[in-house]
């Protein structure tokens, strides 16, 4: 992966959504989910859906880990789209690790030099390296 990461940080914040609250929309989009299992409760599952319609499985994010991923420290999970580029997520009002909040922050990464139509001066923009 490139040295440099840019970080394009959406400016809204997202519910979680309970699987078991989710839309038949989302059910069809993540067909491995245990349906059944979730529906009685005996599994769970969380859910955001970005402004744009995408919905995404907080379960298939990895963790960051700030020691190994020194350009991503600050946020909580990355998933990838592509071998350069993906999404990344950040809980808020998190009071401990595993005690997180109702709403997360997502944002767009891609390794390289700044693409422009994401310049570096726009304000949810961020650059690591």
């Amino acid at each position: 992966m490139s040295d440099q990461i840019n970080i394009t940080v959406d400016d809204q914040d997202y519910e979680i959504v309970d699987a078991a609250a989710a839309p038949l929309q989302a059910r069809t989009v993540f067909d491995y989910l245990p349906w059944t299992a979730i529906d009685d409760g005996s599994e769970s599952a969380s859910l955001v859906r970005r402004g744009d319609g995408t919905w995404f499985d907080l379960g298939e994010f990895e963790r960051v880990d700030g020691a190994n991923q020194p350009s991503l420290v600050g946020w909580d999970g990355w998933t990838a789209d592509t071998f350069f580029s993906g999404i990344l997520v950040r809980f808020l009002g998190a009071e401990s690790g595993y005690d997180y909040g109702d709403f997360v922050k997502l944002a767009t990464y891609c390794a390289g030099p700044v693409p422009a139509e994401h310049p570096t001066d726009s304000p949810t923009a961020e650059v690591a390296s």
